[in-house]
């Protein structure tokens, strides 16, 4: 029996045509911009012992490529990321396998087999000396640091062999300005450096930092004492006499503890030899030291002697007034 083809529905004909005709056209777009696309996502290491060796030269990033629309190049940029497996290092120039995620963007990078190269170093360590050194001044001008010492006076510097080598010691940088007087203890950071004081970026030190205790004393005072010019027993050679002399400068500047510079008023130089004067002179001499810790600035005077052939009556000598500090003269064995 033949069969009677039914007839055709023209409206829904026309509308299935007109639906795959506009699905084409949406999916064509996005179809024909496939093209193999490049995409960087940030590389990392894992596995790495860090106590064994030391990245001398690595990739920071890594690129893989895949066949990607637009629209599915912009859903995957951005969010990737990729591992270098490091449990096998060896030193020198290897490579080493790298894992990709998430594993939606592993599964569509078109290279499976992916590796990243690296320079790693054997790392050298040793035991360099901790210096501290102090910068600023303290917010508290009434206080003086003493001295500090660090908690540990050694410490070890980790890295490349040729940049541990040019470490010469950890610097430890106390800023005084941060320092109050019940700063009981600080804890300061540590610096590689070389001979010239420049940081050695590339090593490191363990520990990070040490343990300073400031001890704090009260700030030196100051004052003004006079000079007084102090002569030994020794004549000046026969027929010569002393006509004047003076200091010059006649006073000085004495730093140190309150109590010490209380019972200070003068200072002596040390001993003036007269013996082969001959003619006026000045002469530079230390001034002797008055202990207790306090400081003389200057620590040295002239003293101008003015020297004259005998036969003149001695004791109706007057100071010379055309001089600062002009004294009354002095002649050895006459009381002052």
């Amino acid at each position: 029996m033949r069969r009677i083809r039914g007839q055709v529905n023209v409206p829904i004909a026309v509308a299935s045509l007109a639906i795959s005709v506009l699905l084409f056209f949406i999916v064509l777009p996005n179809w024909m911009s496939r093209r193999l696309r490049p995409i960087t996502v940030p590389l990392t290491t894992w596995h790495l012992d860090n106590k064994k060796f030391f990245i001398q030269k690595e990739p920071k990033t890594m690129k893989v490529y895949a066949y990607l629309s637009d629209k599915d190049y912009d859903d995957v940029s951005g969010i990737g990321s990729a591992e270098a497996d490091m449990t096998d290092a060896r030193a020198g120039n290897n490579s080493y396998p790298v894992s990709l995620y998430p594993p939606k963007l592993r599964k569509i990078v078109q290279d499976q087999d992916l590796h990243a190269a690296y320079t790693l170093e054997v790392v050298k360590s040793r035991d360099v000396e901790v210096d501290v050194v102090e910068t600023g001044k303290m917010s508290d001008p009434t206080l003086v640091l003493g001295d500090v010492k660090p908690d540990s006076q050694r410490v070890s510097v980790e890295g490349p062999e040729d940049e541990v080598l040019r470490v010469v010691k950890a610097r430890a940088t106390l800023k005084l300005d941060t320092l109050t007087k019940n700063s009981s203890e600080v804890f300061v950071l540590l610096e590689p450096v070389d001979k010239d004081g420049r940081v050695i970026d590339r090593v490191d030190v363990h520990p990070t930092q040490v343990r300073v205790t400031p001890k704090f004393t009260l700030a030196p005072e100051q004052k003004q004492v006079f000079v007084q010019a102090v002569f030994d027993d020794k004549k000046l050679p026969p027929g010569y006499v002393v006509k004047n002399y003076f200091t010059d400068p006649q006073s000085v500047t004495a730093t140190g503890s309150s109590q010490a510079l209380a019972r200070v008023s003068s200072v002596r130089t040390e001993k003036i030899d007269l013996s082969r004067l001959t003619g006026s002179q000045t002469i530079i001499v230390q001034l002797h030291p008055l202990g207790g810790g306090i400081v003389l600035s200057p620590s040295s005077v002239g003293v101008t002697i003015n020297v004259e052939t005998a036969g003149i009556n001695r004791l109706n000598l007057k100071p010379s007034s055309n001089r600062p500090g002009a004294q009354f003269p002095f002649v050895p064995g006459v009381p002052r």
